[in-house]
């Protein structure tokens, strides 16, 4: 039989929102280990969230010594901590956002994007973890039922003819 060949995980490598490129760190066919740091993000936002969140700190911080002392009532000071926990999220997400990471070792296999462009909708890149891979083979209705889970199977790969391979049938689908 014949099938297609995926990486065992797949992942797409993109911002929450619309950020414009600053750097990218790799490209296709890299070997990329988890945790690496793929592209950098515009961190004009990074910038004035960061401002934003050290001054609800601030702020929070102010209230909170106000508080204990019965110098501010609960209301304010649940209003300032909400304010600055707000903050602080939104600070975090957009760090998280703005130096983007691999969350698996393997290997870049599409990148879509150049440096300074503006991401909108596609990843910027596509990795796959390529050891082990999953096979997506599609059998005759004839056959079906000499099918089972865990059953070994050789596999060959036209691009590497002197390899035999030993696999095994993880999953049946109808």
């Amino acid at each position: 039989f014949t099938g297609n060949v995926e990486g065992f995980a797949v992942n797409n490598i993109t911002p929450q929102q619309a950020r414009r490129i600053s750097r990218l760190l790799v490209d296709v066919g890299d070997h990329v280990r988890a945790g690496q740091k793929l592209a950098e993000m515009d961190n004009a936002a990074l910038t004035q969230t960061k401002a934003q969140y050290e001054n609800a700190k601030a702020t929070f911080e102010r209230s909170d010594e106000l508080y204990k002392f019965g110098g501010e009532s609960k209301a304010n000071w649940e209003a300032v901590k909400t304010q600055y926990e707000v903050a602080k999220s939104t600070y975090e997400n957009m760090l998280e956002n703005t130096s983007l990471i691999s969350p698996i070792s393997g290997v870049v296999t599409a990148r879509n994007y150049d440096n300074g462009d503006m991401v909108t909708g596609q990843p910027i890149f596509v990795v796959q973890q390529i050891n082990p891979v999953k096979i997506y083979v599609n059998v005759s209705e004839s056959l079906y039922s000499y099918i089972s889970k865990g059953m070994k199977v050789n596999v060959e790969f036209d691009a590497l003819p002197e390899q035999k391979f030993e696999g095994k049938v993880s999953r049946i689908t109808p």
